[in-house]
């Protein structure tokens, strides 16, 4: 509701990156509650806002927004599509949290599809990009997807090594 309100507010000033942002952020919302068309239409909207106001990192978001919403309708081509987008986007500014969330989400894809040396390749440079810059407090998440591959290609020690690293985060 409150995203909403925001959108409402910075239409009526006419705050563009107000309102792209709140667009992003109302999308999110919806795609945590399965709403993937209004995401979508969302996303779209705000990327149209964002791509005016050159905002590279508002840019990046939206198309990570997107690819999750896409992953979850299990639409891949698109997800990775938009995946790649932020990539390019968050690379522009180095902004190296955000590098290592879409390699996460990049490997999620990867382990949906039954890839796993590309899910596996993603999901450590995740991990060797969030140790190497601070981030640690999501690596855990990455950690589990880990564990699920291995148990997936019914390596168990490996598995079992990642899902104690990811209990230990949890702990």
């Amino acid at each position: 509701k409150s995203f909403r309100l925001s959108l409402d507010y910075s239409r009526r000033i006419h705050d563009r990156r107000q309102m792209a942002l709140a667009l992003t952020n109302l999308a999110s919302v919806q795609l945590d509650k399965g709403q993937f068309q209004e995401a979508i239409t969302n996303s779209n909207r705000s990327i149209k806002y964002l791509t005016e106001l050159n905002d590279l990192n508002g840019l990046g978001e939206t198309h990570n927004i997107l690819g999750m919403v896409y992953k979850r309708q299990k639409n891949y081509t698109k997800a990775s599509n938009n995946f790649n987008q932020a990539l390019i986007y968050y690379e522009s500014t180095s902004n190296k949290e955000k590098i290592a969330g879409v390699y996460h989400n990049v490997g999620t894809v990867f382990k949906e599809q039954k890839k796993y040396v590309n899910a596996l390749n993603y999901l450590n440079r995740s991990i060797e990009i969030r140790e190497e810059y601070g981030a640690k407090n999501q690596i855990y998440h990455t950690y589990r997807v880990i564990a699920d591959v291995y148990k997936d290609i019914n390596n168990i020690g490996e598995s079992l090594k990642y899902m104690e690293l990811y209990l230990n985060y949890v702990d």
